[in-house]
């Protein structure tokens, strides 16, 4: 009896040791499965704020994310899908669809696959709980979450740009865009731009020659006519006596959203309550990333202190400006306020460039310094 139960305790343990192992492998594997997740989740929401649509998950997402009625309906989603990125066959404003161009169109089924995919495994842009419920996906963890998906819709996002740091003047630049729609009606707009032009490079303001200067000119007619509601802003001071440029930068960058949110909210173009995302321009990853830390967390006591939390801090991260029509434009506005702070007014193509877009969005110059003026519009110097 007495060797049958220490066999019947070594088999127990054995057992024992091969669930442990089992529960531990599925751990593991679980782990890797959420990490990849979260991979795929921060890579999306990067691709709506780029507006890269080059898959259909990415569309779908820009859609959900600018469109919170659509995160309720699929066929809602389908409509607004359609007059986005199927304009030249249908148009939400008439309503009417042809038999021809109906076969041409993104089918429900499309759309709904990559919105559940959002939804159920990314938890983002979540339904109501009612919809949830009747789609068997309201889950504990998903709860808590429809709370944060109930918070500020509206947003302030921004692109940034630094110029100067060997010249008389540093400064830095930004695009503010007030409304999440013009982001895809400017992106579309560029897209057929640079068919027209064969442009495939970057755009930068440095690559302005006499060669494509026309080019550039009528981009600055795109960006004005398919935006309505975005801003130019910079900020700069004289560099003299400046020992130390990163740490001046981060100032900077940091007057720059305390003064651009100030206008916006003041001039009760985009007032507060508004989430900030602040995506700068790539530079170096490990200064950029210090940078960007002390900036969010001197805004979080402004905010605070100034604001009664009513500007709530999102995103801030940098991003490669060949992955981004808007911190492209940005570079373009930035070199546009650097070469009239900075440089020899020659009347060459960078100039003309550079008072084109500047008299296009309201930036006049008024003696030595720019007026800080208009809406769309606003230049300080330190």
């Amino acid at each position: 009896m007495e060797d049958i139960a220490i066999k019947d305790v070594v088999d127990i343990k054995k057992d024992s040791d091969v669930d442990l192992a089992l529960v531990k492998k599925q751990e593991i594997k679980q782990m890797e499965k959420n990490k990849k997740i979260a991979h795929k989740k921060e890579l999306l929401l990067r691709s709506i704020d780029g507006c890269n649509f080059s898959t259909l998950e990415h569309k779908v997402g820009w859609i959900l994310n600018h469109y919170p009625e659509c995160r309720n309906s699929d066929i809602k989603c389908q409509l607004h899908y359609w007059n986005t990125f199927q304009r030249d066959l249908f148009n939400l404003n008439s309503g009417s669809i042809t038999v021809d161009n109906y076969s041409k169109l993104l089918p429900l089924t499309s759309i709904t696959r990559p919105r559940a995919k959002i939804q159920n495994d990314y938890n983002l842009f979540l339904a109501n709980e009612e919809v949830r419920k009747y789609r068997g996906t309201l889950r504990g963890e998903h709860e808590a979450n429809a709370v944060k998906n109930k918070n500020i819709e509206k947003s302030y996002l921004v692109f940034a740009d630094e110029s100067g740091k060997t010249e008389k003047f540093l400064l830095v630049g930004s695009l503010w865009i007030l409304d999440g729609v013009d982001t895809a009606k400017i992106t579309l707009a560029v897209e057929k731009w640079r068919a027209k032009y064969n442009f495939n490079r970057e755009i930068h303001f440095k690559e302005i020659k006499r060669g494509n200067i026309d080019a550039y000119l009528d981009l600055i007619d795109v960006i004005k006519d398919n935006s309505t509601a975005i801003s130019f802003k910079a900020i700069g001071v004289e560099r003299v006596g400046i020992a130390k440029v990163n740490d001046a930068l981060n100032k900077l960058f940091y007057y720059l959203l305390v003064e651009g949110v100030k206008h916006e909210h003041e001039s009760g173009r985009a007032p507060l309550p508004r989430k900030l995302k602040f995506i700068k321009d790539e530079e170096e990853a490990g200064s950029d990333k210090m940078m960007l830390k002390d900036i969010e967390n001197s805004l979080d006591i402004y905010s605070g202190a100034k604001l009664h939390n009513e500007l709530s801090l999102s995103d801030f991260y940098t991003m490669a400006s060949k992955d981004s029509i808007f911190v492209q434009i940005a570079d373009l506005f930035t070199g546009a306020i650097n070469r009239k702070l900075n440089g020899v007014d020659n009347g060459g193509p960078k100039d003309i460039l550079a008072d084109k877009l500047l008299a296009s969005f309201g930036i006049t110059k008024s003696a030595s310094n720019f007026d800080i003026i208009g809406d769309c519009a606003i230049y300080e110097n330190l």
